[in-house]
């Protein structure tokens, strides 16, 4: 047997599906990257290319083969179809392809025409390759058409048969199911992925014609996460409509993505997957237990992975919650919404029952979203009803109180007076005193009490009213009052009508840490920490206010002038790996904070103060206490005065006093 070094060799017929595709014209760029990274698959045994339809897998190959035609390779290509399920089928058009790449088959030939019969054996192929005597790259694209046992076995016993010269290059929307462990050991194994295809914000500028630092390649990169396709699509769908009509927005909803996707994408995936996928379009990270909850069925969990493995990498996985979770490409997302929308019906039930199931695993800011997208008001109050403000500062922070107020109009929050303590509360946490002192007290009059309200809550409701909105009147009057006779007593009322919630229980003891603090009596403070502490250790759901007793702990070591001691303690949680926790950022800040202001008391370093002046506005974008600056502006004001002189350092007060008053913060005179 002999090579033939011409692509197009006598005694093999024509067919496409053999032959290399030829480069797209038009504005696309060379991956220069990429195709390096194909050239090493002369140094692998195997290079997988996996990504979903428009990742530009054939684009890359085409241009790869075409810089590759007249050199000392021979590249075979075939176009999978489902036809070459059949293992017999399968090898005639793998020895085609080597024909027409320039391989002699000898024998294998068939007929006086040089077709090749279907009755084609691997031994007699990989004798083939062996007497070619150059290496070869046996390319396979659309393997998802094929990636079936009976193939992926033959392939597997192919690719351990094959001479070292002999390379594999899969390309397809998902992972081929062949056995690849032993190759990757041996370090031959290359993967491209979504990761490597997907397009950044350079190479969007460059296809777009756009200014790669402008707002626009920005938006466009969040939108399409770099699927090169749906670039292309933008650059139609502006030339459409979007150049024409500035209000005009690009989207899963607009005719070039629907089709793209209806033809490309969802025909090729089962009819249950594409339902279950739109049924949960709403919400954009989603778990099996809520869906099994959506579709009162209790199969969601192996749909949701069977979808995943048909999605590829359109589809993430993820851990939220201590759940696995899902999450869709925007675009997709997007698209399946506007399907979900046109059943105004089954998209209300759905929310709804996805309202009860957030409720119900107080998931309160993803419930009251929910229960929005039912248009019910009575779904809408039966969520604000189960509502406990304190519970859920304790939980999450002022972060989780955000997030409710967000998915609301502010008609539906003055509507709701458990809404308008929980803004009140969120106002409080982002340093604003005064005005949610106002806002409390405001509520406080018109409810009388809070108890007067138009909410159809049960007794045991009005109570609850009650005891959360006057506790978040007690932390404000703490914070802008300093203490007294008044803080002690509305204390005890709060105390004494929470006679079984552990968690009211606690937060008040949390207050009396900072009426403690404030009177400089720490023996007392230290008291109520070791009582907070002991009763959030028996409760779910109370990781924000544990943190924040750390916090407190800290303030009062370094009051006392326990230098080496608090920066002890402060190294001893930095180190535990479950201290840094997204949902209460301020902590963190506040060590960092403190450890900055003992670096400057001990060593007057520069650098201190700037990590003084980081930590604090680390600190201000999650909370604001008086604490943070009564630490923070000593050192940052003698800098500036050492550096910089007196005027410049009262220049700094004014500014920060004219800053701070209105909220409710008051400066020392003088």
């Amino acid at each position: 047997m002999q090579t033939k070094n011409a692509r197009t060799q006598s005694g093999s017929k024509s067919d496409s599906r053999l032959m290399p595709p030829s480069p797209r014209s038009g504005r696309i760029k060379l991956r220069e990257e990429l195709l390096e990274s194909l050239d090493e698959s002369f140094d692998n045994r195997v290079t997988l290319l996996v990504a979903p339809a428009g990742y530009g897998k054939t684009t890359l190959l085409a241009q790869w083969c075409a810089n590759k035609l007249d050199g000392p390779v021979l590249i075979a290509y075939l176009f999978a179809t489902e036809k070459n399920r059949d293992p017999k089928v399968f090898l005639a058009d793998i020895a085609a392809s080597l024909v027409t790449a320039g391989v002699d088959l000898g024998d294998l030939m068939n007929g006086s025409n040089g077709d090749l019969g279907n009755e084609v054996d691997l031994d007699e192929i990989l004798l083939g390759i062996e007497l070619a005597g150059q290496p070869i790259v046996l390319i396979i694209d659309d393997f998802e058409q094929i990636n079936e046992a009976a193939i992926t076995e033959l392939l597997g016993e192919f690719i351990d048969a094959a001479p070292t010269r002999f390379h594999f290059v899969l390309s397809s929307r998902t992972f081929p199911n062949i056995p690849l462990s032993a190759i990757e050991l041996e370090g031959k194994l290359r993967l491209i992925d979504t990761y490597q295809l997907r397009l950044r914000k350079p190479d969007l500028a460059w296809m777009l014609d756009l200014d790669p630092t402008g707002p626009e390649v920005h938006e466009i990169a969040e939108r399409t996460q770099g699927w090169p396709v749906t670039a292309e699509l933008y650059r139609l769908w502006y030339r459409r409509r979007g150049m024409h009509d500035k209000d005009a927005s690009f989207g899963g909803h607009v005719a070039e993505v629907h089709n793209f996707l209806t033809e490309q994408l969802f025909s090729s995936l089962p009819h249950e997957h594409l339902a279950l996928l739109t049924e949960v379009s709403d919400f954009p990270i989603i778990s099996a237990e809520l869906t099994d909850a959506m579709r009162e069925r209790q199969d969601s969990g192996v749909l949701l992975a069977a979808a995943a493995h048909n999605m590829s990498s359109l589809m993430w996985t993820g851990r939220e919650y201590e759940q696995l979770v899902y999450k869709m490409h925007p675009l997709i997302t997007a698209h399946l919404r506007e399907r979900l929308a046109m059943n105004v019906a089954l998209r209300r039930d759905l929310a709804g029952r996805a309202a009860h199931w957030f409720t119900l695993h107080a998931r309160y800011g993803d419930a009251i979203r929910a229960a929005v997208l039912t248009q019910s008001d009575e779904t809408l109050s039966k969520v604000v009803s189960s509502l406990r403000p304190v519970h859920i500062l304790a939980a999450e922070g002022a972060g989780a109180l955000r997030s409710i107020l967000r998915e609301l109009p502010d008609e539906v929050i003055v509507r709701h007076p458990r809404l308008r303590i929980i803004e009140a509360a969120a106002h409080f946490k982002a340093g604003y005193f005064a005005e949610s002192q106002a806002m409390i007290a405001r509520l406080r009059e018109e409810t009388d009490g809070f108890s007067e309200h138009s909410e159809k809550y049960s007794d045991q409701d009005k109570d609850q009213l009650k005891i959360h909105g006057s506790f978040i009147d007690l932390i404000v009057r703490c914070q802008v009052s300093r203490g007294g006779i008044e803080i002690i007593k509305l204390h005890s009322e709060v105390r004494t009508a929470a006679v079984d919630d552990p968690i009211i229980w606690a937060a008040c003891e949390n207050v009396m840490i900072l009426v403690h603090q404030m009177a400089g009596d720490f023996e007392a403070a230290e008291n109520s920490i070791q009582k907070a502490r002991e009763i959030y250790e028996t409760v779910e759901h109370s990781r924000y206010s544990t943190n924040q007793i750390t916090g407190h702990e800290i303030l009062i070591l370094h009051a006392k002038g326990e230098l080496k001691h608090t920066m002890s303690v402060i190294t001893g949680y930095q180190k535990d790996v479950d201290f840094e926790w997204p949902y209460d950022p301020s902590t963190p800040a506040l060590f960092k904070l403190i450890s900055g202001s003992i670096q400057y008391e001990t060593e007057y370093r520069d650098s201190a103060v700037e990590a003084i002046k980081n930590a604090l506005i680390q600190h201000r974008r999650a909370e604001s206490w008086f604490d943070q600056y009564a630490i923070a502006f000593p050192p940052i004001i003698l800098r500036i005065f050492l550096k910089e002189g007196c005027d410049t350092a009262l220049a700094f007060i004014r500014n920060e006093r004219a800053s701070l008053t209105p909220g409710g913060i008051e400066a020392l005179p003088g």
